[in-house]
Parts: C-alpha cells; structure tokens; sequence
C-alpha cells in the first residue's frame, strides 16, 4: 500500500524535522503514517491508493452483471471463466475486454458486464484480477493522513512515554491519545473529522482525541 502523505509533507506542514536522534524519529513518524493511513481506510471503509487483487473467484449465476467485491476498479488484468462441469478437470477459458469482445467495465460501479460469452451458472467458475482503489490519493485524505500523523508526532513530543504506546498501537484502540487536550489538536482533529465526514461511508465514525 502506497502512504497518502510523506514524511516530508509531515515536516513541511510542522516546520520540524525529522531525524534518527529527533523526539520522535524518522522511523517512528513514518510508523505514524502507516497508523494515520490505516485508521483512514477504517474510518471511511475504503482504501484511498491502489491495490492489485489476483485470482479472485465468483460464482457466476447467468446474469450479464458481475460485481467485483471491491472498487473502484482501475484495471482489469485478466477474467477466466471455467467451463467444466463440477465433475471434469477444470478448463478455464480467457474473456476479453471490448465492445468487439466478451464484456465491459464500469469503473465506478465496481461492475463488469457480458454481452458475448455470458457466464453459465456455476460455482467459482469465474476467476478475475484487477486493480482498484486511487491511482492518485485525493488531496483531502492526503491532508487528513498529514493531521493525523501531527497530531501523534504533538502527543509524542509532549508526552515522551507516549511512544513506547505507539510502537504497539492498535488501530482501534484510542487510550494511547488521552494525555491532555490543547486548542491546536482540537483544531485539527476537527478538521480530520470533517474530511471522514465528507469521504467516510461510515457515517458517525469521527474520532476524538480527548
């Protein structure tokens, strides 16, 4: 998974920066990142860059539609279909992308659709790769993984103790933020919240920091 932000858009946005011997250090912050980007895609129930799925099985149940379990799609690496029955030797057969060929992708709805070579009924007899997610992450959670970071990197430089927590955070667990309140996280936890609010499917997942 790619990070939404660098440790340089960290050390920009704070004016700090970040070393071996800093409080905290570079490998830490970019622990923060990995922490930060996790709780994003928790929150929204999404991922924001680009993963690659491979050998993903469906059953087909004759329908023109097949609704992958993930998107949006970016690309799809290959579709085969097995057309064996249950009691022979698997025999998997390519279908093609194109109008000219077997079906079309519908990026944002996750979807392919057959129009030559429909899928007959059957039991993980389709077997599909694919890319999906953002190729670009968006400028927003770009900047909520930014706050996010900021705010651990605050706690850690305020709170030393703070970071022997978050080297086995977990990325539910909130206790490890509850050392005190001051108007600059709550700023910024305020606005992280409005980003999730904005880009989140799970609505009410807002975090606080308190």
């Amino acid at each position: 998974m790619t990070a939404y932000c660098l440790i340089t858009d960290v050390e920009g946005f704070m004016q700090l920066n970040f070393t071996s011997g800093s409080t905290p250090t570079d490998d830490e912050v970019t622990g923060f990142i990995s922490i930060a980007d996790g709780l994003i895609d928790d929150h929204t129930q999404r991922k924001w860059s680009e993963e690659t799925v491979t050998d993903e099985y469906y059953d087909a149940d004759g329908d023109k539609n097949i609704i992958l379990n993930n998107g949006p799609i970016t690309e799809i690496t290959s579709v085969y279909e097995n057309v064996a029955s249950l009691t022979e030797t698997p025999s998997w057969v390519e279908r093609t992308e194109g109008h000219a060929n077997d079906f079309l992708v519908y990026n944002d709805e996750n979807r392919l659709r057959f129009h030559n070579n429909i899928p007959a009924k059957g039991y993980q007899n389709l077997k599909i790769s694919y890319k999906y997610g953002y190729t670009t992450t968006p400028t927003s959670i770009k900047y909520a993984s930014i706050l996010l970071t900021t705010i651990m990197v605050i706690k850690a430089i305020t709170n030393p103790e703070i970071l022997d927590n978050l080297r086995g955070y977990s990325l539910l667990d909130l206790k490890v933020f509850k050392y005190g309140q001051s108007p600059k996280i709550q700023a910024y936890v305020n606005e992280y919240n409005d980003i999730i609010e904005e880009y989140g499917k799970k609505k009410g997942a807002v975090v606080g920091f308190g």
